[in-house]
């Protein structure tokens, strides 16, 4: 007869799990109780959670600036940042050209973008899995503290221009953030386009086509290039009105040269701290994007050209900061955020190794406050609650 082998005696203990599955089954519970929660909850604990980090930052003198604008539109004035219409139209129109009505009006233009971007995400990832993932790396990357430290800036406009371009998914919205774009910031905004080409291009599966067939194959190709020219034609727009009041505009062009060596020196100071900076906890975004999606190192290489080096580029050759570099790389961002969170439709591994990671990076974000620099050089944790 074949020996039927005992239970083992009653109390008696299992094998201890391993510690790495034990943090695993943790990870998987917090995530699973992540996406349980209704969709306003997680927008609230995310908008919480990036004022603890990133604090809320106003200044005055720049707000007096453009509350100037506001009074003087149409009429443009020189000063350079006549070029961005958006939010001195608005004010203009809604009779909020008052540094308090300022303040006011760009507090509730950002709930209203978070709401925009809320929506986006929604109908552009048709899982809460995908959605969830969407959200927190948004979160933890530079662009929501950049708009949090800058209340009363042009960035929220930005914000929503390049949300509309790549994740809007219809050649539609593409026009209308493009045209925001235009309006807004125009340089930014085709150095940040050109980025996310860069990006999505490196991210198409290879078919033995070389660069140019990857090129045709990018779906958001058509929406960038929608983008792209509505943008310029905005910013057509406003030089032609500035040409009829006859206004000289200062364009950074005009002091690149004076300010060239500074901001070399300025992003030297800064070291690492500025690379840091530049991403923040998106940082982990790439690492978890090369791992999941085992690039090699040419794509590797691709991606940080247009996630990187490209808006690095930028920021440092005119004098700017964390700020700037947000916003050129926002549109680059999105595309990479949107290429993880798509993972969920790849094998087991990758969507655990997603889901274990993101949900890592968020238990960790409250021990890694934002990291900002200035266009003095200057590198600051703006936390607890304070400026630049």
């Amino acid at each position: 007869m074949t020996a039927v082998a005992s239970p083992p005696p009653t109390g008696e203990m299992r094998p201890p799990q391993p510690a790495t599955a034990r943090v695993a089954a943790s990870l998987d519970r917090v995530w699973d109780r992540l996406v349980a929660l209704r969709a306003w909850i997680a927008v609230a604990l995310l908008l919480a959670l990036t004022v603890a980090r990133t604090g809320i930052g106003v200044e005055t003198g720049d707000t007096i600036h453009w509350v100037r604008l506001a009074r003087a539109f149409p009429q443009p004035l020189s000063d350079w940042r006549t070029s961005s219409v958006t939010g001195p139209a608005l004010a203009r129109l809604l009779g909020m050209d008052t540094v308090a009505g300022w303040l006011v009006l760009h507090s509730l233009m950002i709930v209203l973008v978070v709401g925009l971007v809320g929506v986006l995400i929604a109908t552009r990832f048709p899982t809460r899995q995908a959605r969830m993932v969407a959200a927190i790396w948004l979160a933890l990357g530079s662009v929501a503290p950049a708009v949090a430290q800058k209340v009363g800036w042009y960035d929220v406009y930005l914000v929503a221009g390049v949300a509309l371009v790549v994740w809007g998914g219809r050649r539609g919205t593409a026009v209308v953030g493009g045209v925001l774009i235009g309006l807004t910031s125009a340089e930014q905004g085709v150095v940040g386009l050109v980025g996310a080409a860069v990006v999505a291009a490196a991210l198409v599966d290879e078919h033995g086509d070389g660069i140019v067939g990857r090129i045709r194959r990018m779906p958001i190709l058509p929406d960038l290039v929608a983008a792209g020219a509505a943008l310029a034609l905005a910013r057509l727009a406003v030089l032609a009105v500035q040409r009829t009041y006859g206004i000289v505009v200062p364009t950074r062009a005009d002091v690149f040269g004076r300010y060239l060596g500074d901001s070399l020196g300025n992003a030297a100071t800064a070291g690492l701290s500025g690379v840091y900076a530049y991403l923040g906890l998106g940082w982990g975004l790439v690492l978890l994007a090369a791992l999941a999606l085992r690039w090699d190192r040419r794509r590797t290489a691709a991606v940080l050209a247009g996630l990187v080096a490209l808006p690095a580029l930028v920021t440092v050759t005119t004098l700017d900061g964390t700020r700037v570099f947000a916003m050129v790389s926002m549109p680059a961002y999105l595309v990479l955020v949107a290429r993880v969170a798509d993972g969920f439709g790849a094998g087991t591994v990758e969507r655990s190794l997603v889901r274990r990671a993101t949900t890592a990076a968020l238990l960790a974000a409250p021990l890694f406050p934002a990291l900002m620099t200035a266009p003095t050089g200057d590198a600051h944790f703006v936390f607890p609650f304070g400026g630049i």
